[in-house]
């Protein structure tokens, strides 16, 4: 059977993860208590932390998002003989729906019964999932909206005209108890004007080392406005390749994100008038979007940024203190 062997970034055939299958499940009585032995342990054990590890990655750093959550419990149940697999959709969270992994195990009479190791559900799911797929990723959906809340969109921001020099860099440092973990960087690389607009081509670099060894490589272009105008990045998570690349239109943005050949995620999301970039411990890229902002004290911003990682809009409140 096809979910009981060990496949990419489910390695049910680690050491590692046998021994700790057979010692978090002895004493069960039963695949089900087996199963909710294996969930209880991931949930209890690993950190919620976006790394997009496989399951051996998992166990070694202790820390996983939703997909490395699933991973391992798959990878611990198929460990012990209990046929696993993937699936997936939305989960509703903090205000709105986004994309969310969890698991499904055989049990021979019942079916494919689901658990959810990241929020701790076993054997039912609430209402907030809403299962999509099985093995795969979200493309496109339509959703018909039949309430809402109107909030408005508030006042449009005055910013200030984007000055970036070629050749300019910053750098910034992720320092833990006086150590040096990690760095992020960025420099202009040219301007341009293109339709009596002035661009900016930046390159941007990120060394990471907790846990997870990370390295991304990304480069984008912004308008005057420091509106993205197209984003690429190439990353290694502990040696394994990740590419992401944002399509931008007048207002709408095509991401494609693969963890090697493999696509995670195609998605097109509608944008707001006034968005901008983000993305996970690009610290510069808040130096970028400061400067088009008139910093004058008691000023409060609700800025929509646009996570490149997980092809998200976010919002942000930004508060300017006092000298």
């Amino acid at each position: 059977m096809k979910y009981l062997q060990p496949e990419r970034k489910i390695e049910s055939n680690d050491p590692d993860i046998i021994a700790l299958a057979k010692e978090v499940t002895r004493g069960s009585k039963s695949a089900w208590e087996a199963t909710v032995a294996v969930a209880d342990w991931v949930y209890k054990n690993i950190r919620y932390e976006i790394t997009g590890a496989g399951a051996k990655e998992t166990l070694k750093t202790k820390r996983g998002d939703c997909g490395p959550h699933t991973f391992l419990t798959i990878a611990l149940c198929r460990a012990v003989g209990i046929p696993a697999r993937m699936v997936g959709g939305f989960m509703y969270a903090q205000g709105k729906f986004g994309q969310h992994y969890w698991a499904e195990v055989y049990l021979d009479k019942t079916g494919w019964i689901p658990v959810d190791a990241t929020v701790g559900e076993y054997g039912y799911l609430d209402a907030t999932h809403v299962r999509l797929w099985k093995k795969g990723a979200i493309e496109r959906i339509s959703v018909n909206v039949i309430d809402y809340t109107d909030e408005g969109k508030g006042k449009k921001i005055e910013t200030k005209r984007l000055t970036l020099t070629p050749g300019e860099k910053r750098r910034y440092s992720f320092v833990i108890q006086g150590n040096e973990v990690g760095y992020n960087e960025y420099e202009v690389v040219q301007s341009e004007e293109q339709e009596g607009i002035l661009t900016y081509h930046l390159k941007s670099h990120l060394e990471l080392k907790l846990g997870t060894n990370l390295i991304i490589d990304d480069e984008f272009h912004i308008d005057e406005e420091a509106t993205p105008l197209s984003y690429r990045l190439k990353a290694l998570v502990n040696d394994e390749p990740q590419t992401v690349e944002c399509t931008f239109t007048q207002n709408r943005v095509y991401t494609l994100i693969k963890a090697g050949e493999e696509v995670l995620l195609e998605k097109e999301t509608l944008l707001e008038t006034e968005t901008f970039l983000l993305s996970n411990n690009m610290v510069g890229w808040f130096d970028i979007v400061y400067k088009v902002l008139p910093l004058e004290p008691g000023k409060i911003f609700t800025l929509t940024y646009y996570v490149t990682n997980n092809a998200s809009l976010i919002s942000l409140k930004i508060s300017i203190g006092e000298d």
